[in-house]
């Protein structure tokens, strides 16, 4: 349950409302818009964190959103430390660890 409000805390607070610039490689054609080669991309994270489609309660802390049986899964939608697998955060890994650490420590206090 930890991980579960510890994600939604992430889901929720959202440090990185935008994604790293990606630039298009070759003119396509991306949800019905015409991308010239060249153009510079970038991904809205707080568009995919609240979306409606995705998360039965965007607007709503529910660690529950992580949840299925019980047990702790990863959305595909979550993305707190950006999107793409080979420019990902490279930090990330460190990151949940302490944020993982320093919210049981706390826990334990009280």
């Amino acid at each position: 349950y930890t991980s579960a409000v510890l994600s939604e805390v992430l889901r929720m607070g959202n440090i990185v409302p935008l994604g790293v610039p990606r630039m298009s490689t070759s003119d396509t054609t991306l949800a019905g818009f015409h991308l010239p080669k060249g153009t510079t991309v970038m991904t809205s994270l707080t568009s995919i964190m609240f979306d409606k489609n995705v998360w039965e309660t965007p607007d709503t802390f529910n660690p529950e959103h992580f949840l299925e049986n019980g047990q702790y899964r990863r959305r595909e939608a979550f993305l707190p430390f950006s999107a793409g697998s080979k420019r990902a955060c490279p930090g990330e890994q460190l990151a949940r660890t302490e944020l993982f650490i320093f919210f049981t420590a706390l826990l334990q206090k009280f």
